[in-house]
C-alpha cells in the first residue's frame, strides 16, 4: 500500500501527498496531442492575446483522463486555463523544469483572479495583482475570473488563456465525448414530456460550461447493479426522476458515457485520474508534455477535496 502525508505548501494549502510515481506513457502522451490539435481548432479563442498572436485558446493547458491497460487514453476534458500549476511546480520536479523552459519562450505575464476563484498561482508564477493593478498593468495576463466577472472583461485582449469563454464544454460535443440532452415538453406523455435523447446508458451529465465539478453528477442506468460494483454512493449520482428534474430547472446538459477512473492495489478503495499539463511551445506552435499529477478518491467524481490524494505524475522524455 502506497504511503502518504499530509503537507503544507507555502501558502498554506494542506495536501495529501503519496510517493507512489505514475508514468504518463508514450503512446498516451501521442493520442493526448492527437486530441490537442483537435481541440485547439474547436475552441473559442476569443479576444485573447494567445488566440490572435499564437493561434491557441491558451498557453497552458490540462488533460483529465485515464489510460487502460492496453495504453487507450479516455479523456473526460480538457481545461483550457487549468489550476494547480503551483502545487505541480511544488510536488513534482520535472514539471517545475518544463514550466522554467516554458516561462523562458512565452511572453512574461502577471496573473489576476477574482475573489471568486481560489488559485495556487502564487506557488509557481509569483505575486498576482488586483484588478487595479492589472488594468495599469500594460503586460500580459492570466486572467483568473468567472464569465460573470464582467470586470474582468476589458483585460480579455491581453490574456493568455481564456476569459468569457472560461469552461465553454460545446467543444466535448464535436469532438463525440459527450451529447447535448434535454427535456422535451409533451403533454400526451404521461409525465408531461421527455428526456431527449433517452439515456440509455450510464453517464456523467455536466452543464454546458462549468468549472471545478459544479454541476457534474453521475447517472447510472442500472443502478442497482452498478453503484455496488463502481462504489457510488446514492448521494454521488441522480435516479432518473432527478435527471428530468435537473433538466426542467437547470435546461439542456451534456451527457457523457460513463468512464472509469483507474484503480491501483496500492490505493486501496480509491480512483484515480491523470491530471497531465501541455504547455504550448511558441516556437515549434505546438503543444509539448509538461508532466502532472494524479489524484485519487474514494469516489467517482475526482477532483480537489480534503480527502483527495495526489501524486506525481511523469512522462519519458
Amino acid at each position: 500500500m502506497a504511503s502518504f502525508e499530509q503537507k503544507v505548501l507555502p501558502n498554506g494549502w494542506t495536501l495529501n501527498v503519496s510517493d507512489h510515481v505514475e508514468v504518463f506513457s508514450t503512446g498516451a502522451i501521442d493520442q493526448a496531442l492527437a486530441l490537442l490539435k483537435e481541440w485547439r481548432g474547436i475552441y473559442p479563442k476569443g479576444d485573447t492575446l494567445v488566440g490572435r498572436d499564437y493561434g491557441s485558446p491558451s498557453l497552458i493547458v490540462r488533460l483529465d483522463c485515464v489510460v487502460d491497460p492496453e495504453e487507450k487514453l479516455h479523456l473526460f476534458e480538457v481545461e483550457e486555463r487549468p489550476c494547480g500549476i503551483g502545487v505541480a511546480k511544488v510536488l513534482v520536479p520535472q514539471f517545475e523544469s518544463r514550466l522554467s523552459e516554458m516561462l523562458g519562450m512565452w511572453p512574461e505575464f502577471r496573473w489576476v483572479s477574482s475573489p471568486h476563484r481560489i488559485t495556487d498561482d502564487a506557488l509557481a508564477l509569483g505575486e498576482g495583482l488586483s484588478l487595479e493593478q492589472a488594468f495599469r498593468h500594460a503586460g500580459a495576463l492570466l486572467v483568473r475570473s468567472r464569465p460573470e466577472d464582467r470586470d474582468y472583461h476589458p483585460l480579455e485582449h491581453r490574456a493568455i488563456s481564456s476569459v468569457r469563454h472560461e469552461g465553454d464544454k460545446h467543444y466535448g460535443e464535436r469532438m463525440n465525448l459527450w451529447r447535448r440532452i434535454e427535456w422535451l415538453t409533451d403533454p400526451s406523455e404521461q409525465a408531461g414530456g421527455y428526456v431527449s435523447p433517452p439515456l440509455d446508458r450510464s453517464c456523467v451529465l455536466r452543464p454546458l460550461r462549468g468549472t471545478r465539478c459544479n454541476m457534474v453528477a453521475v447517472y447510472l442506468h442500472d443502478a442497482a447493479k452498478e453503484a455496488p460494483l463502481y462504489g457510488v454512493k446514492r448521494n454521488e449520482r441522480l435516479s432518473p426522476g432527478e435527471v428530468e428534474s435537473r433538466l426542467r430547472r437547470s435546461g439542456p446538459a451534456f451527457a457523457q458515457p460513463l468512464i472509469m477512473p483507474t484503480r491501483r492495489d496500492a490505493l486501496g478503495a480509491r480512483n484515480m485520474i491523470y491530471r497531465m499539463f501541455f504547455g504550448l511551445n511558441t516556437r515549434s506552435g505546438e503543444f509539448e508534455p509538461m508532466g502532472g499529477m494524479w489524484m485519487a478518491r474514494e469516489s467517482l467524481l475526482v477532483h480537489g477535496q480534503n480527502d483527495a490524494v495526489v501524486g506525481a505524475l511523469v512522462f519519458d522524455g
